[in-house]
């Protein structure tokens, strides 16, 4: 589950681990409460690989973002 996301937002200064976090257990929680079985597992699983994907290129767009304001 996202649960460490939540502190880690504080510690690296992060705020969109917060939300990142959230989105994961409740994507989670929703899999537990209406799939069975492996079908769990494979819907954790690209749930959580979609949000982690979508974090890591919000971070990517907002450093080059702020990368580009640094350079002039």
């Amino acid at each position: 589950m996202g649960l460490h996301f939540l502190p880690l937002a504080r510690l690296f200064r992060f705020p969109s681990y917060y939300a990142a976090g959230i989105v994961i257990i409740l994507c989670d929680l929703l899999s537990i409460a209406t799939l069975r079985a492996d079908s769990i597992t494979l819907s954790v699983g690209i749930e959580t690989g979609a949000v982690l994907w979508a974090t890591a290129i919000y971070a990517l767009l907002l450093s080059r973002h702020f990368l580009g304001k640094a350079a002039h």
